[in-house]
């Protein structure tokens, strides 16, 4: 029987115009799966439907083909091809030279007008201007009336067309710049054929679902602090990008929280053996024995970067193991998109406002936001920018959060709270009826004033000595009471929390004292 070979030709560089159409993408945290669909037409028998110029950044083996439609028509196989073509760019170019050409005659068009409208001004500049000899008509008012309003329209409808005449010209740069950036060396392609056997002739739409690398999305987030109405308005943002070589128009997005990068391969843990190791050689002199100190993670830095109008959200359709977002409406994506900010969720919290300092560390007051998260969905650890009362402060990191926990986060330094440090005691020496040992005694105070005109909730928080080593003794005293110990399960961290009244001082005490055995120095505290 012979076969008949029925082609789908789709256009290979940018936009893609293909028959063979994208219609749905999800993303994933770095890969996309692409649905993308075509009607057809097979004949009874054995036959070959081609699609070809698909991107390269198809995932072979992630290839999923179906047909459907005609009574009896199965697929006998796939063969996917990888190629190199020229033809997308020719095809190109001669698109971009047409486009070119339109926005170049709609400019000239756009001239003629101009002219046009001022050879209208030029001629009534004539009729009013004369030898000094003018002889004025009864209907002098309306004359005058008539010449206003014709010179108004005229120059209005000038400044209409040149502001239109911008936008061609802009538009125009930019295809110039486009045609001067395509390159006209091969790039590779994959072209798909599916051989098929249908028990009659009819229609059918062919459906190709597969991965890419070339796309996906990250998660962002806006944290905006209201400190008059205590409120914490948070919102979700997925951060697209979309290199697949085509443009995607008008495709149904999801954007899903699985990750396939990752999700099928199982660590595999191999035994952990230990052996002993020989002990060091004593060091010559005295040990200094210190503390290890547990280093907070860096930072992460993040880049600058606010919200108008109230923007569409999408909706969670899933959750558990993994969540989707479903965008609303349909989305364009055109190849080449970086950093593309689509809104997921906006979640308005009340929160409590108050101000925290470490005056060990640092003597800035900072305005600190707390609220429960209330959302159905995970939210993913990713970066957040701060917003205090609509003003840029920051930004941070927020790790990820299960609906029900807590959110607290820093927004910005409020000038109006001041710390004053005062070391009321600093002594060092022996003590000891028999043998002198070495210790440190120290007292610390902190005088917080609050500036504002209204009561302030605050929290100071400090930082005393912990010891892990047996000879290194560790006592605290002088401490203001009430007070929070080992705050966040935090060894040594307390904190103070009070209501300080409109231009009011709080006073906070801290003191230790630090000893060591006869003979051994002192551990270094700065």
């Amino acid at each position: 029987m012979d076969k008949k070979r029925l082609l789908v030709l789709m256009a290979a560089w940018l936009p893609v115009t293909a028959l063979a159409e994208v219609t749905a993408v999800t993303l994933y945290p770095g890969q996309a799966t692409v649905t993308r669909e075509e009607q057809a037409s097979v004949q009874a028998g054995e036959g070959v439907i081609e699609i070809l110029n698909l991107p390269a950044g198809l995932m072979d083996r992630s290839l999923r083909v179906t047909v459907s439609g005609a009574s009896g028509t199965v697929i006998r196989d796939v063969n996917l091809a990888t190629v190199q073509t020229t033809e997308a760019q020719a095809q190109k170019l001669t698109d971009l030279r047409a486009a070119l050409q339109t926005v170049e005659d709609d400019i000239q068009a756009h001239d003629d007008t101009i002219r046009a409208w001022r050879y209208r001004l030029e001629l009534l500049d004539r009729y009013t201007q004369g030898n000094g000899e003018i002889t004025l008509p009864d209907n002098v008012g309306t004359v005058a009336d008539s010449l206003f309003d014709q010179a108004s329209k005229s120059l209005s409808s000038i400044r209409t067309i040149e502001r239109e005449k911008r936008d061609l010209v802009a538009e125009q740069d930019r295809l110039q710049r486009e045609l001067a950036a395509i390159n006209q060396s091969p790039r590779q392609v994959k072209n798909l054929a599916i051989g098929y056997s249908a028990g009659q002739t009819g229609d059918v739409t062919v459906q190709l679902r597969y991965q890419t690398r070339n796309a996906g999305w990250s998660s962002a987030y806006e944290a905006r602090l209201d400190t008059a109405g205590n409120e914490l308005g948070l919102v979700h943002q997925a951060v697209v990008y979309q290199n697949t070589g085509e443009d995607w128009g008008n495709v149904n997005l999801s954007l899903s929280t699985a990750n396939p990068d990752v999700g099928g391969r199982l660590p595999d843990p191999s035994p952990w053996i230990i052996s002993p190791q020989p002990r060091p050689e004593p060091v010559l002199g005295k040990a200094l024995e210190m503390d290890g100190v547990a280093m907070a993670p860096a930072p992460r830095m993040m880049q600058d970067e606010s919200r108008a109008a109230p923007a569409q959200m999408a909706t969670l359709e899933t959750t558990g193991l993994t969540q989707s977002y479903r965008i609303p409406g349909q989305v364009s994506l055109v190849d080449g998109t970086r950093d593309k900010r689509l809104s997921v969720a906006d979640y308005q919290l009340p929160a409590k406002v108050s101000r925290h300092l470490v005056p060990a560390l640092s003597s800035l007051g900072y305005v600190f936001g707390e609220a429960t998260y209330e959302g159905d969905a995970t939210l993913p650890a990713a970066r957040v920018t701060l917003y205090q009362d609509d003003q840029f402060v920051g930004q941070s990191w927020l790790e990820q959060i299960e609906p029900g926990e807590a959110l607290a986060m820093s927004f910005g330094v409020d000038d109006k709270v001041t710390v004053q440090t005062v070391r009321e005691s600093d002594q060092r020496g022996e003590r000891g009826l028999i043998s002198g040992q070495p210790y440190l005694e120290r007292v610390t105070r902190y005088d917080v004033t609050n500036a504002h005109s209204i009561p302030i909730d605050l929290r100071v928080m400090e930082r005393l000595p912990v010891s892990h080593h047996d000879d290194i003794k560790v006592t605290y005293q002088d401490i203001t009471t009430p007070y929070q110990d080992s705050v966040d399960d935090k060894p040594g961290i307390i904190a103070w929390d009070r209501v300080v009244a409109p231009g009011r001082t709080v006073t906070f005490r801290a003191g230790f004292e630090v000893r060591v055995p006869e003979g051994q120095d002192l551990p270094y505290i700065p």
